[in-house]
């Protein structure tokens, strides 16, 4: 799994075997990383995915402001 985008620290953008897109949380995940970058899953502690009612901009900002 690779780097689409970092939202901050916690919280990347990237997309599934399946090309959709999706938002991977974990403790750490972002730090020092860039897109292109694999994504050391060990540190993986929820993924959420968009499907067509959601909007992935809508659900990164309800994200960061928990994180």
């Amino acid at each position: 799994m690779k780097v689409v985008k970092v939202i901050n620290n916690n919280l990347i953008k990237s997309v599934d075997e399946k090309n959709n897109e999706i938002l991977v949380m974990g403790c750490g995940l972002g730090f020092k990383k860039v897109a292109g970058d694999e994504i050391d899953e060990s540190l993986i502690e929820k993924v959420y995915t968009c499907n067509e009612q959601t909007n992935s901009r809508q659900l990164i900002s309800y994200l960061k402001r928990f994180l």
